[in-house]
């Protein structure tokens, strides 16, 4: 048996119960990315077409109201879709922005921070699966 079901099969326990907790963790990431992409596809780019056309489709519609209704169509999904901070009150007021807090704490900064955590897992579980390979070659070849 050369399948994935008979690689991941051991008898270690331990191996076994981190390879049930592996796939518990990646089912998680997976969710995570498609609530992300459902969120940016329907919350922030569909919504936020809808009000272009809306301002573009007004009577009496210039070249200026077009460019307009582009740029805050692009601001619109910049800010919406997490990847601009819209000025808060501390970036307006240095002085309610404690010592060495900066845009760490951005959504953005923490959704990257996340997504590269996610991928150094990954990396990680591709090394958990060629231990699992030549733990089970080697198990083949014993036998």
């Amino acid at each position: 048996m050369t399948g994935a079901r008979g690689v991941l099969q051991t008898g270690d326990p331990n191996v076994v119960q981190t390879w049930k907790s592996t796939r518990g963790v990646l089912a998680e990431m997976i969710h995570f990315v498609g609530q992300l992409q459902y969120y940016i596809l329907f919350e922030v780019i569909e919504s936020s077409w809808g009000e272009l056309q809306d301002r573009i489709h007004r009577e009496g519609c210039t070249l200026d109201d077009l460019i307009k209704a582009h740029t805050r169509y692009l601001n619109d999904i910049t800010h919406k879709g997490l990847l601009g901070a819209k000025r808060t009150a501390r970036q307006q007021a240095p002085e309610l922005n404690p010592a060495g807090e900066d845009d760490r704490t951005s959504y953005l900064a923490q959704l990257g921070d996340l997504l590269r955590t996610m991928l150094t897992y990954r990396d990680s579980v591709d090394g958990l699966y060629s231990w699992s390979v030549s733990d089970f070659t080697r198990r083949q070849e014993a036998d």
